[in-house]
């Protein structure tokens, strides 16, 4: 009733494509989400724009969370006047918050390593720094489609508990951690459907990426689940692929995925691997390319990421210590 889905097509990507959501109950439709920075994207959009009578200029974007395979095709598709609704403040903020992530993460990819600062909840830029990205002098060539876009777009930025009333339709926002610090659902209590985002994806385990050691990304993803599984939900709208009725179910599956997970991070320690790269390469990832080594830089960003992840959730839990060795961290069990 009043949502409709664009197909939206993610060229060289193993997700395939976006579901892209346009909401028609208010004087304004609302596009939810943008797919990456590429024409496939954008025309897409605007080819099922059309199909629905709706012109370029005429609605307004809500956006569930920053990775650009939802925020990508923001300047091909934003126009002066339309609104853009977001759980981050600016597209400034989020590229500054990308590179802290890229930094991490050829630090632990050189057997290196970055921490958590203490007394922060995510890892954070140098005035230096955030001069530097802003003034566009950092190259993320290597990274692809991994890249935060960047746009004079201004944002409404929105919270737990919000509401978005779009004509008949009165739509809570619901923050949800883990995935991504900004990320956002949408609930129409009165029907009970959920706009997930990647939340909770069906089939697919969304990401859960750090490379600040310290950075409980995984209990904050747990209490996510444990957060929607409160609200009363009939239909769940996914960013990616099918949607699906029972949010219980699947949120069941996630835990027992993650658990499985941290047990195989616990197997690997067990057996003597203590660094980040060496866990990583001894637990199960799916990709068709056999040896970890041998797979491109933007494949190992999302593994390390998991691992640091699942070793700074069980440290929270005291079953793995670290040590630091010179430039260098060993992983041990507690």
């Amino acid at each position: 009733r009043h949502i409709y889905k664009i197909d939206v097509p993610l060229p060289d990507n193993p997700l395939r494509a976006l579901n892209c959501y346009v909401i028609t109950s208010g004087e304004r439709p609302v596009v939810v989400d943008l797919g990456f920075d590429r024409p496939e994207c954008s025309t897409a959009i605007f080819a099922g724009l059309e199909e629905l009578g709706i012109a370029p200029g005429t609605f307004d974007i809500f956006i569930t969370h920053a990775h650009p395979d939802h925020t990508g095709s923001i300047n091909r598709v934003w126009q002066p006047g339309m609104r853009v609704y977001a759980g981050f403040e600016s597209f400034a903020y989020l590229r500054c918050y990308y590179h802290s992530h890229n930094r991490g993460f050829h630090l632990w990819l050189n057997d290196s390593f970055e921490l958590l600062p203490e007394g922060q909840t995510m890892p954070w830029l140098s005035a230096e720094e955030e001069r530097k990205v802003l003034a566009n002098e950092y190259d993320y060539t290597d990274m692809g489609d991994i890249v935060m876009p960047m746009s004079a777009a201004p944002v409404t930025r929105l919270d737990d508990g919000d509401e978005l009333a779009l004509g008949s339709r009165i739509f809570r926002v619901i923050k949800t951690l883990g995935h991504d610090p900004h990320h956002l659902c949408l609930l129409d209590p009165a029907d009970g459907v959920l706009i997930s985002g990647d939340q909770v994806l069906q089939k697919i385990t969304p990401n859960i990426v750090s490379f600040a050691l310290g950075e409980n990304l995984l209990k904050d993803y747990l209490a996510s689940l444990d957060y929607l599984d409160t609200f009363p939900v009939r239909q769940v709208l996914c960013g990616h692929r099918a949607n699906y009725t029972d949010l219980h179910a699947r949120t069941a599956e996630l835990r027992t995925h993650h658990a499985a997970r941290t047990t195989e991070m616990l197997a690997a320690l067990g057996e003597g691997y203590s660094s980040l790269k060496d866990i990583a390469r001894h637990v199960t990832w799916k990709n068709p390319i056999p040896c970890w080594d041998d797979w491109p830089d933007k494949q190992k960003y999302f593994s390390l990421g998991e691992t640091i992840v699942h070793l700074t959730f069980l440290e929270d839990k005291g079953l793995v210590t670290h040590e630091i060795e010179g430039e260098r961290i060993a992983f041990r069990l507690a």
